[in-house]
């Protein structure tokens, strides 16, 4: 009848036939000894499966020994396919390790591209272009200042209007050896004032006239530095002028000064009224004040502006005058600022221009331009 007996080691309950009672046992589960020693108990029901669910039987030891070589046999079987399977999981992981290391690594790359690396390239580039550029910046200075020599730091050469105009007509070349590149201070009377989209003001002086009698002839023109364009717009045309600036040569009829300061100004023939003194004169004696201003330059100063017809175009009058008489002023082109600012009832203090016939009740003023 089988007996029930306790392995030791493992505490595995293990059921034996009572015929093999007082031998040592190996227990098949945890592969200790079991000793001689170890009581028989019978079993109050039949011995139970080991957890795994097999029939455990006790054997002598005789047969212990072999079923323990045999398990010995299978052990490193099994530890050897346990290993392979433990090293092909160590495999799989390292696998899906490296993997994700080279994912890792294939990310932080574009990372570096997009990032670091873009910024890297992006600042060689920038520097390869800005070395280019400053290498072309400096060929085309080198070119510039070949054909524009810095001006002299010695004292300007002073010449008159009608002299420059006539050197430069008769002989270029020598002029430009003489004056080219040289600060002058040039002497004539202002023939105009010209306005540029590009807010440059242009003094021109009278220089000589055409020898046909039909064509422009050789004039001065001198490019305003803007600190003394509100001097040069005090000045009349006809009045005399010492302007000083860099000759810059000969460009079609124009003899050309840069960054042209006002150094002096003559006594200004432009007759100097009051919007109100004209308009009054006018509508006692309109043949008189024809007479009197026609052609002629004039400075009309204290006007209060009564409308506007477009960008060039004033209506003006006296201060506190209400009757129909009008001046109207047909500014330069491209003056802009001063005359897009000004609104019905504003007053001007200062208007340079030329006065033209008159008729009905309006006084025609032309080419004229306001002081600021």
């Amino acid at each position: 009848m089988p007996v029930r007996i306790v392995c030791p080691s493992c505490s595995a309950a293990l059921s034996v036939r009572d015929d093999l009672a007082g031998r040592t046992f190996r227990c098949p589960k945890c592969g200790g000894v079991i000793p001689a020693s170890q009581s028989l108990e019978e079993p109050d029901e039949p011995a139970r499966a080991a957890k795994t669910g097999s029939k455990v039987t006790g054997q002598p030891v005789q047969r212990a020994k072999k079923v323990e070589e045999d398990e010995e046999g299978e052990q490193p079987k099994k530890s050897r396919k346990k290993r392979d399977e433990d090293e092909e999981d160590d495999r799989g992981k390292k696998k899906k390790g490296g993997g994700g290391g080279m994912i890792l690594a294939i990310i932080g790359g574009i990372l570096l591209v997009c990032c670091g690396g873009t910024g890297l390239t992006g600042y060689f580039v920038y520097n390869f272009l800005a070395k280019k550029a400053e290498e072309v910046r400096k060929d085309f200075t080198d070119k510039v200042d070949k054909q524009n020599p810095p001006a002299n730091t010695g004292p300007a050469l002073e010449v008159k209007a009608e002299t420059l105009a006539k050197e430069y007509k008769d002989k270029p070349a020598a002029a430009d050896s003489n004056y080219k590149g040289k600060t002058v201070l040039v002497e004539g009377k202002l023939q105009d004032i010209t306005f540029t989209f590009i807010g440059e003001v242009y003094a021109i002086l009278e220089g000589i006239p055409d020898e046909s009698g039909k064509g422009l002839g050789t004039s001065i023109r001198c490019v305003m530095a803007k600190k003394d364009v509100n001097k040069l717009l005090d000045t009349s045309r006809g009045q005399t002028l010492k302007l000083q600036g860099k000759c810059d040569g000969l460009n079609n009829k124009f003899v050309n000064l840069l960054d042209t300061t006002l150094v002096a100004a003559g006594r200004d023939l432009a007759p100097k009224v009051t919007a109100t003194k004209v308009i009054d004169e006018y509508g006692l004696d309109p043949m008189s004040t024809n007479e009197k201003y026609r052609d002629r330059p004039i400075t009309i100063t204290e006007a209060v502006v009564d409308s506007k017809q477009g960008e060039t175009t004033l209506f003006v009058r006296g201060v506190n005058q209400t009757g129909a008489a009008k001046i109207k002023v047909t500014l330069l082109p491209d003056i802009g600022l001063p005359v897009a600012r000004l609104r019905p009832g504003d007053t001007v203090k200062v208007i340079k221009g030329e006065y033209l016939t008159s008729s009905g009740d309006i006084i025609s003023i032309d080419r004229g331009w306001i002081l600021p």
